[in-house]
Parts: C-alpha cells; sequence; structure tokens
C-alpha cells in the first residue's frame, strides 16, 4: 500500500524502497510488479522504474545482511525460490476455484481427499491441475495489464493492484488462507471513487475475513480434538458445518472474480476519467524523483 501511495504521488525511490520492504518481508509483494511497472512506463517512462528498483535492491540487501553475515545466505534465498511445490495440493485452505473444484471432487464423486487435492494430478492430456492454474493466472494477468495500459488512471492503478492480487489468490493453486488479504486492503483505497469499487470493497472484506476466521477456527478445532476428543461432542458435525460455510464463501469469491472481471475495463474507464491528465497517450503532472 505505502509503494501504490508512494507511486501516486510521483515519489518513486520511496515506492521503490517500499516495495523492497514488502518482498523482504515477503515473496507475495511480488504480485505487484507487474502492475506498478507497467503503470509507472506508461506514465513516466523508465525513469521511475529505475528509481525505484535501485532502491528495492537497496532495502532487501540491507534486510538480508544479518542472515548472509551469520552465514544464512541459502535460507534466506530458498524462501524465495523454494516455496513453491512445498504443498503441492489445489488449495491450502483458500476459499478460492479450487476449493470449490475439492468440494465437488471429495463429496459429489467420491474421491479420495488425500487424492483429489493434489494438484501434480493429470488435468487434461499432460497439462496438470498446477500447470492449468498457472495458465489461468497468466491470461488474468495479460487481461488486466491490457486494460491498465489502455486507461492509466491513477484509481486505476489501485484497482488493477487490487485485481491482480484477487487473481493470483482465485487461480493458481498452492495458495494459503491469508493471500486474499493484500486485495482487500488495496480495495479500501479506491472503494470511496466508485460504487462498484465499493460493493467489490465491501464484498471482499467479508469474504476475506470469513476465510481467515472459519480455517483458524478449523485448526483449532482439529487440534483440540486430538488433544482432547472428550471436549467436543461431535467433531465431524462442526467440523462439516465449517467445510459448508468455507464452500459458500468460496462460490462467493469465484462468482466476485467473474463479476470483477465483466466490469473491469468499465470501472477502469471510469477511474480515468476522474484522474487529469491519465488518458490514454497522456502524461502525469508530478515529476517522479
Amino acid at each position: 500500500m505505502a509503494a501504490l501511495v508512494a507511486l501516486l504521488r510521483g515519489q518513486a525511490g520511496r515506492a521503490g524502497a517500499a516495495l523492497g520492504l514488502a518482498l523482504a518481508t515477503k515473496l507475495l509483494a511480488v504480485v505487484a510488479v507487474p502492475v506498478l511497472a507497467l503503470w509507472a512506463w506508461r506514465r513516466h517512462r523508465a525513469r521511475p522504474i529505475l528509481a525505484g528498483a535501485a532502491a528495492a535492491l537497496l532495502v532487501m540487501a540491507l534486510a538480508a545482511m544479518p542472515y548472509v553475515a551469520r552465514g544464512a545466505a541459502r535460507p534466506v534465498l530458498s524462501s524465495y525460490h523454494g516455496a513453491v511445490g512445498y504443498y503441492p495440493q489445489r488449495t491450502v485452505e483458500a476459499y478460492n476455484l479450487w476449493y470449490v473444484l475439492d468440494r465437488v471432487d471429495i463429496r459429489l464423486r467420491g474421491q479420495p481427499s488425500g487424492e483429489a487435492r493434489l494438484d501434480t494430478r493429470p488435468f487434461v492430456g499432460p497439462l496438470t491441475h498446477r500447470d492449468v492454474g498457472l495458465l489461468l493466472v497468466a491470461a488474468w494477468t495479460v487481461f488486466i495489464l491490457a486494460g491498465l495500459w489502455r486507461w492509466p488512471g491513477d484509481g486505476g492503478l489501485v484497482l488493477a493492484a487490487a485485481f491482480q492480487f484477487f487473481a493470483v489468490f482465485m487461480l493458481p493453486t498452492q495458495m494459503h488462507q491469508r493471500y486474499v488479504l493484500p486485495a482487500a486492503v488495496l480495495l479500501a483505497l479506491v472503494a470511496p471513487l466508485s460504487p462498484r469499487a465499493r460493493i467489490l470493497f465491501a464484498v471482499l472484506a467479508v469474504t476475506a475475513t470469513l476465510n481467515q476466521g472459519l480455517d483458524l477456527g478449523r485448526a483449532v478445532l482439529d487440534h483440540v480434538v486430538q488433544v482432547d476428543p472428550s471436549r467436543i461432542a461431535d467433531p465431524p458435525a462442526i467440523r462439516m458445518a465449517i467445510r459448508n460455510v468455507a464452500t459458500a464463501v468460496a462460490l462467493v469469491h469465484v462468482g466476485l472474480l467473474a463479476w470483477w472481471t465483466a466490469v473491469y475495463r468499465r470501472e477502469l474507464a471510469a477511474l480515468a476519467a476522474l484522474t487529469p491528465g491519465s488518458a490514454a497517450g497522456s502524461t502525469s503532472a508530478s515529476r517522479p524523483e
């Protein structure tokens, strides 16, 4: 959020420093990089990208220095390139498209849960579920960036970043429940600008909160049952109730993705009209660092 605000204020160095701190904290922040870079190029060309990249790399290097000094460079690097495949499942309690398919395969088709949840099994031909997820998120990324290139408004930058985070939560496999939070938080910045953005924010704020709360409740329940089964009279029934509500949340997320995709370009055009100088082919009056 700080990187977006700084970039909108024409402070490319500060935006890069904030992004570098985010990347040094959690690799998930990389999701925003294509959106930030394309918008910066569209509005200001190469200068802010270079300044932001230099600041980000500097902050990341400073954050890593204590670990490197203690001989922990390899674990630091592995946190960036070794995360994929650690949980080879279609979803890790992220209530998204794959969670719905998990419920269909397990409840309706009777597949064993361990088999149904794997993202390494074939989906169609040589493509696995993981491959299909990557193809889907690639397609949505192209769609999101193409719209932002056409309408590079200030509000459009925030909306595109939020949409990119939501698409990454919904479409690839191995997603965790907390990965939906950046989309909801970023929508708070653009919600005052249009009725559709307010609806997106209101719905996603509720469903993102439920995704965290329901999964926390499920995890606590599993732990309690394991430690002392007598403390809960019928844990399977309670657990199934949680799963049913979670499935409803996942279906809302699927519907929200479809609606957001349908209105995205219209919303970008409307938000661009609110920003003087942000129409296609023009540049902002603010100057980057």
